[in-house]
């Protein structure tokens, strides 16, 4: 009785708890967002660095040079762009564009010149550590 009353209470869990299985192409997708999140800010500097720009200019800029491998979607760059506020990393202000229609555009600090400086040595310091590690494992790798 008692293993029954447990099998169901584990069932019960499981059906409300358990993620639904996904689909080979939204495994890589969210896997691709994983990797994407912590580069986000690093994205977004980098784009400053070449000019003022506003949010939809940022993620469509971000998708062009990547060649479409990175895409911004709003619930990662909003957060972050608030957070770059907050550190004073960039700023903003606001500005007619196209159609009278009010923009906010994002400026990058020379706070936030240097911010980018140290995230993009960063990264460069773990690619290089994940390269030579990659090379150490030699005929390991499925693409070799």
């Amino acid at each position: 009785m008692v293993k029954e009353k447990m099998q169901a209470l584990i069932v019960r869990f499981q059906s409300k708890y358990s993620t639904p299985s996904l689909s080979e192409e939204d495994a890589v997708m969210k896997t691709k967002a994983h990797f994407l999140k912590p580069l986000v800010e690093t994205l977004i500097l980098s784009r400053l660095c070449q000019g003022d720009s506003y949010s939809y200019e940022i993620a469509q800029s971000v998708k062009k040079e990547s060649g479409d491998r990175f895409k911004l979607p709003e619930s990662a760059m909003y957060p972050t762009l608030y957070r770059l506020m907050d550190k004073g990393d960039i700023t903003d202000y606001e500005s007619e564009g196209d159609g009278r229609q009010m923009r906010v555009y994002y400026q990058i600090t020379p706070a936030g010149r240097e911010r980018l400086k140290v995230l993009t040595e960063a990264y460069e310091e773990a690619h290089k550590g994940y390269e030579t590690y990659l090379a150490a494992l030699g005929g390991c790798l499925p693409h070799q």
